[in-house]
């Protein structure tokens, strides 16, 4: 389980886009040192520019791979029609 910072309501209120904006641990929102909720975030951090670099690549390696296999973005979506009507002739 990740480390679940505690901060004071005081505190998680008056910066409250620094804490929904970007983290990913939870957090013990606190009154008087004792826990009185969690906020826990719901949405995923936006990437960094490495991750989305890393996504580009991958993207022209796949790009890259499909055409030397001879495949086309018209032989996905026939193949693609092709097996949705076969499964709903299986219904």
């Amino acid at each position: 389980m990740e480390h679940v910072q505690a901060v004071g309501i005081g505190e998680f209120r008056a910066n409250l886009h620094k804490y929904t904006s970007g983290s990913t641990s939870p957090i013990a929102v606190t009154l008087h040192g004792r826990t009185v909720g969690y906020y826990i975030p719901v949405s995923p951090p936006i990437p960094s520019k490495e991750a989305l670099d890393k996504l580009v690549e991958a993207r022209r390696d796949m790009s890259a791979s499909l055409l030397q296999e001879g495949v086309t973005e018209e032989k996905m979506v026939a193949e693609f029609e092709r097996l949705r009507k076969q499964g709903k002739k299986a219904k």
